[in-house]
């Protein structure tokens, strides 16, 4: 599995595949109401998801080895890559880049729950 590119890609793929497995357990025989959400759900899921993966990045802190960011970046490591940073920033999308997210995720998540059907 490729590692993602940012945060928001991160969440999206959780949102999808959260959304899919709702879709899974749900069952499709009523048609396209069983691939509805209730985005609060996803929201508090993937703030919860957010919030632990943040405090475990904060637990380790100090104690990180000085391995520790090649092993999680294979491609571009070594002299030619440059120094590693060890600590980002993280990426906060506008309130258009989430809307905007949110949107395409629906219209796909529609249309594999069409084509499924």
């Amino acid at each position: 599995m490729r590692a993602p590119r940012n945060t928001n890609q991160f969440l999206m793929r959780e949102k999808y595949q959260l959304m899919h497995l709702r879709s899974d357990s749900v069952g499709t025989e009523s048609g396209g109401s069983d691939c509805e959400m209730d985005p609060l759900d996803m929201d508090s899921y993937l703030g919860v998801l957010e919030n632990a993966r943040g405090a475990l990045m904060e637990c380790t802190g100090e104690a990180r080895p000085a391995s520790s960011p090649s092993a999680r970046c294979p491609t571009g490591t070594g002299a030619a890559a440059g120094p590693l940073q060890e600590e980002s920033q993280q990426y906060f999308p506008s309130e258009d880049d989430v809307i905007e997210s949110e949107l395409f995720m629906e219209r796909d998540f529609d249309e594999f729950c069409s084509r499924i059907a």
